[in-house]
């Protein structure tokens, strides 16, 4: 038996066809960011592992954020990740200190900043017993920290009211789409979907306003 971390490849293959998973459950954060780097939730930003990968791609922009491809640092007293809006003349330099202050590179997991200042509202939606279940903020901040701020919360069809007059139509698709294939019979519990939606387009499919982050049921 292998001792290597399962490829992004196997992680998918655990979730969408492993018959011991028969509803699709994402059980962790490297499960979630194998699906969302592989674009399976819909539109996401550019998204690479490592830095050499941004390089060889050719992306030209002026921000990158760091996140935890395990999740919360919690074994670690001083938590490093997420950091965002780094200045990709500067990433470099960060990593190098991350590593210093003893950061595994495996950890790392790297995409585009998005522009906080056009966010519309962002926030976490589940279906719990087939009802819309929606947190959300309007504040143009990370999304850890807006939810903290001031969140909201709207229960049914106010839900799909709101998310239609928010989004445009094929990422309001895409959320239900995400909450349908996700979710545990015979209940209709689905699970977490959470997303960010922009006043301008965002993304890697053109036209979208909406960025899905994390689908998740732990």
């Amino acid at each position: 038996m292998s001792d290597l971390p399962p490829t992004q490849e196997e992680l998918i293959a655990q979730v969408l066809h492993d018959s011991r998973n028969p509803h699709r459950r994402i059980r962790n954060k490297q499960e979630n960011y194998a699906l969302f780097h592989a674009g399976l939730y819909g539109n996401r930003p550019h998204t690479w592992r490592t830095y050499k990968e941004i390089v060889r791609s050719g992306w030209i922009g002026e921000e990158i954020s760091i996140r935890d491809f395990f999740g919360t640092e919690r074994s670690n007293p001083q938590k490093h990740l997420p950091l965002f809006h780094v200045p990709f003349s500067s990433l470099e330099e960060t990593i190098n200190d991350l590593l210093r202050r003893g950061v595994n590179k495996e950890r790392m997991t790297f995409n585009e900043s998005t522009p906080d200042h056009h966010l519309l509202l962002q926030g976490e939606i589940a279906t719990i017993g087939g009802v819309y279940h929606l947190t959300y903020s309007r504040a143009k901040k990370p999304m850890a920290e807006a939810l903290l701020t001031g969140p909201q919360s709207l229960v049914g069809g106010k839900v799909r009211l709101l998310l239609m007059q928010a989004l445009d139509p094929a990422s309001f698709l895409d959320i239900e789409t995400c909450l349908h294939e996700f979710s545990t019979e015979p209940t209709k519990d689905s699970a977490v979907v959470e997303f960010s939606t922009y006043e301008t387009n965002v993304g890697v499919i053109p036209g979208r306003n909406t960025l899905i982050w994390e689908v998740r049921n732990y």
